[in-house]
């Protein structure tokens, strides 16, 4: 699910006019049953300190079957039944009928992606992470936007601990190169905005669900030149995609072994096995070859 476009579009339904991402959809199959997909590498390996051979098989196994098995229990002899995940998310975001179709498909839309974007550490070998897979225009905007990597990953660090319910936070860029922190909380996803808040609020505006719909903002954390960092908030406009996430839930750092209160620890374990090539291939697919200055950062 790597290099997803994220487009912010109106909604035609009854009132529903948020804004609305437009996900790069998976084929439409006759299947009838959701099946959990294949991630890239062995389950049985675990993915080092970050989430060991058992505690991946909760995340990855017994968290994704459950909500996927609640999924199809919710949209049996409906439409849904026979549709990809991020079209339910979609077909359901407006009803409010449909929540638990809705919440249950989002989790486990998040859970797939988090985890798709992860990668073990090769058994041989000294290498501590997959920094080294970094691209070279990658670096490059990381370092003007941010300052540098430690500087990216205290940033994105904060806000996963920020969060003290759960949900996911989004490393995001848009077509210009512009890199960005999003978090939503509990089943929100960055495909359909209508059912949670993003980000921090601002005061002097109307709330996402007010947005005219030829205007779409969504709210985001992004890295900006060393001399425009005393706004660290600021609006991302029309296009979005992801290059990674953490799912922040309690249960990955429990069943880690790291406790209740493990959370931080856990989370620094997680820049171990990040998979910055495939993080750095969909960069390069989305704004090949720019780099953002102070002069393009408005």
């Amino acid at each position: 699910m790597s290099g997803l476009g994220l487009r912010l579009t109106s909604s035609s339904a009854a009132r529903c006019s948020s804004a609305v991402l437009r996900f790069q959809l998976r084929p439409r199959g006759s299947r009838s049953i959701h099946k959990r997909k294949t991630l890239p590498y062995p389950i049985e390996g675990g993915l080092g300190n970050f989430l060991p051979p058992e505690a991946l098989k909760v995340v990855a196994v017994d968290y994704q079957e459950g909500l996927l098995k609640r999924l199809d229990e919710e949209v049996r002899g409906s439409p849904e039944a026979v549709e990809d995940i991020a079209q339910t998310v979609l077909n359901t975001a407006c009803s409010k009928e449909r929540t638990l179709a809705f919440n249950y498909a989002s989790l486990a839309l998040n859970n797939d992606y988090f985890l798709n974007q992860l990668m073990p550490l090769p058994t041989e070998g000294s290498l501590k992470n997959h920094q080294n897979e970094i691209s070279a225009h990658l670096a490059t905007n990381i370092r003007e936007q941010y300052g540098t990597l430690i500087q990216l990953k205290s940033a994105f660090s904060s806000a996963v601990m920020g969060m003290f319910t759960s949900g996911s936070v989004w490393f995001v860029t848009d077509r210009s190169g512009r890199l960005g922190i999003i978090p939503t909380f509990g089943p929100g996803t960055l495909l359909f905005r209508s059912r949670m808040y993003m980000g921090q609020p601002d005061v002097r505006g109307p709330s996402l669900g007010q947005l005219e719909p030829t205007v779409p903002y969504v709210h985001a954390h992004i890295g900006r030149p060393r001399k425009a960092r005393q706004q660290p908030y600021i609006l991302v406009r029309r296009l979005l995609f992801p290059l990674f996430c953490i799912s922040v839930n309690e249960h990955a750092w429990m069943a880690a072994g790291y406790g209740v209160w493990g959370k931080e620890a856990w989370l620094k374990e997680f820049w171990t096995v990040l998979d910055w090539k495939k993080v750095s291939q969909a960069y390069e697919r989305i704004s090949p070859g720019i780099k953002v200055s102070i002069d393009k950062v408005d």
